[in-house]
């Protein structure tokens, strides 16, 4: 948590794709896996921790079942019919999945897992987030201050801090 501000960019076509074909058919669910790992598949993307970040677009030929490879998950479904083990799951919305299920994801639309180790209590002010409050008002003052390196290649204006 306290490393050095970094980005990486990994062109789409170094991320992991998983699909979950239907028996006989093709058109399966499809699962993408954008930050560390799940359903045998490691992203390039650089990780502090044991995670796993992807996105899936369901087929409703193919649900996709949620390995239990990290012990805090939760799926959000962002549109369309999505389900977990056969119960309606809203856009907007997100399931949290308890430890050591292995539920069933559904539907025809899309989905997005998030999940890792436990990290303990954390502090979150905008894009800010720290166990310590005291380190948040001081990247705050940084950022204020533009003290922040810019992202290479990003020529969109200094974004100033929010209110409040």
């Amino acid at each position: 948590e306290d490393g050095e501000p970094s980005f990486q960019h990994v062109p789409a076509s170094a991320v992991p794709v998983e699909t979950v074909e239907p028996s006989g058919a093709s058109g399966g669910s499809v699962i993408r896996i954008l930050a560390g790992d799940g359903w045998g598949a490691r992203s390039p993307v650089a990780v502090s921790s044991p995670l796993v970040l992807a996105s899936i677009e369901l087929s409703s030929t193919s649900p996709v079942l949620l390995p239990n490879d990290h012990p805090e998950r939760g799926v959000l479904a962002v549109d369309g019919g999505v389900a977990i083990d056969g119960r309606d799951l809203p856009a907007g919305h997100l399931a949290i999945i308890e430890p050591g299920r292995t539920p069933t994801i559904s539907g025809t639309g899309r989905a997005v897992v998030i999940g890792g180790e436990p990290v303990g209590r954390r502090h979150i002010w905008w894009n800010f987030v720290h166990s310590d409050i005291d380190r948040i008002e001081h990247a705050k003052a940084d950022w204020s201050a533009q003290r922040f390196p810019r992202v290479p290649g990003d020529h969109d204006p200094y974004v100033p801090l929010p209110r409040g």
